[in-house]
């Protein structure tokens, strides 16, 4: 005869005997994808098109400021509009 618990259920199986988890162990050395790898993986699907337009929009310019602060700026002088002389 046997006794039932609160709920009809019986008592858990003992270590040996439960289901395997898909830890990694018993499955041949394979490890399932947990939450952790894919919140990072939308992390990253989500960051990566704000970086780029941060780079692109802020960063890219200051960089291109900077160097262009270094060169010669006769060499860019035929870049201006000719001003009329007022003789």
């Amino acid at each position: 005869m046997t006794t039932a618990t609160a709920g009809g259920a019986g008592s858990a199986p003992p270590a040996d005997k439960r289901p395997d988890t898909g830890t990694g162990k018993g499955t041949g050395g394979r490890s399932r994808g947990g939450v952790t790898g894919t919140r990072r993986t939308v992390a990253a699907a989500f960051l990566l098109p704000a970086l780029v337009l941060l780079g692109a929009l802020v960063v890219y310019p200051i960089v291109y400021s900077v160097y262009r602060s270094f060169l010669d700026p006769v060499s860019y002088t035929h870049l201006t509009l000719p001003t009329k002389r007022i003789v």
